[in-house]
């Protein structure tokens, strides 16, 4: 299930949905929290993902705290 969120999410990102794409998101990192991967390489990659999308929406303090 966090491989398709992630792979749906990035391709809303791509198509420029962002509205969707930070949803998606939202999803397959609770997904990935709830698998207990707090340090795994996936669940970084993917909070980068979403701190980029969001900065794409000009969401950039909810960005900041995503990236930190």
């Amino acid at each position: 299930l966090c491989a398709a969120l992630v792979g749906l999410a990035t391709l809303q990102h791509r198509r420029g949905h962002y509205e969707d794409a930070v949803r998606t998101h939202r999803r397959a990192v609770a997904e990935l929290e709830a698998l207990g991967l707090g340090d795994h390489p996936d669940l970084a990659l993917e909070l980068v993902n979403f701190g980029d999308t969001l900065e794409r929406l000009g969401a950039l303090e909810e960005a900041d705290a995503v990236l930190r």
